[in-house]
């Protein structure tokens, strides 16, 4: 599969920034609890690199997210902040990883899957092209099936993107469910589309729905690389970008993982700036 080269860097970009905040996250810098998008990074990124402005309403795994909707080096070091908890974060240290916001994306809330139908208003509302990205779990509650039928009935200008691990924490959606999410929307009359877990979304999806903005729903099989919150390595985990990042330059990629790491060095400086002063008051 041929991957464009900008969006790569975008994905490698994603990735980088979550390995390095497991890496804080273990020194005691990043504060519980942490969900890590290591595994769906290109999801975020194929989003960006070929989408129109639009609102976003993301569920709780949504660094990426937030990441590729403003490349933006002091944008990305508010997210580190906020991961730390410190005031000077996207949040002012109070939403934490699950709860992250900007401009261009509103934060959940921690109901499951409650950005569902608060998307689909704001998109039934305002008539702008909207996307809403939930889990396989979240596609369960009753909400959010009522939701998406008042969606498909209203014509609602709305994306949705199933992050489809087949999880819900550690509960695979056999034990939980017989039917498929995939079905229930097609059958709704919402434009639905499957994505493998070996595949980056096509751009022409992305594209398609930007084109003709009704409701869609694209369903893509991922593998998480952490826990449901945490760090640890979840052993289901297969990274499809790495069969893609051999691609990138030597120049690409270092400058990558140096600027990430820079950014990470230099809030974790601040963090332990303020532990000095704290100590020195007390």
């Amino acid at each position: 599969m041929q991957v464009d080269y900008e969006l790569l860097k975008m994905a490698a970009y994603c990735n980088a920034f979550e390995v390095r905040a497991a890496e804080s996250y273990n020194d005691g810098y990043v504060n519980p609890p942490v969900y890590l998008s290591i595994g769906t990074e290109h999801i975020a990124a194929t989003l960006y690199r070929y989408a129109e402005p639009f609102k976003l309403f993301a569920q709780h795994r949504c660094h990426s997210y937030f990441l590729c909707s403003n490349m933006d080096h002091e944008s990305h070091k508010s997210l580190i902040r906020e991961l730390c908890g410190l005031p000077t974060g996207c949040n002012n240290g109070m939403g934490g990883s699950a709860s992250i916001s900007n401009e261009n994306m509103f934060g959940h809330s921690g109901l499951l899957g409650d950005q569902v139908p608060i998307a689909i208003g704001y998109a039934h509302a305002s008539r702008k092209p909207t996307v809403c990205v939930l889990g396989d779990a979240a596609a369960e509650e009753d909400y959010v099936l009522g939701a998406l039928g008042f969606a498909a009935t209203h014509n609602v200008p709305i994306l949705f993107i199933c992050e489809d691990n087949n999880l819900s924490i550690l509960t695979e959606t056999k034990v939980r469910r017989s039917w498929k999410i995939a079905n229930v929307t097609a059958a709704m009359k919402i434009r639905t589309m499957s994505v493998t877990g070996d595949q980056f979304i096509s751009g022409s999806l992305i594209r398609k729905f930007f084109n003709s903005p009704f409701p869609t729903f694209i369903n893509v099989s991922c593998r998480r690389g952490c826990w449901h919150a945490g760090v640890g390595p979840d052993v289901m985990y297969n990274d499809i970008l790495v069969n893609y990042l051999h691609e990138l330059t030597d120049k690409d990629y270092d400058y990558i993982i140096n600027s990430v790491d820079d950014m990470w060095t230099s809030v974790e400086r601040e963090c332990d700036e303020i532990k000095r002063c704290n100590k020195r008051d007390n």
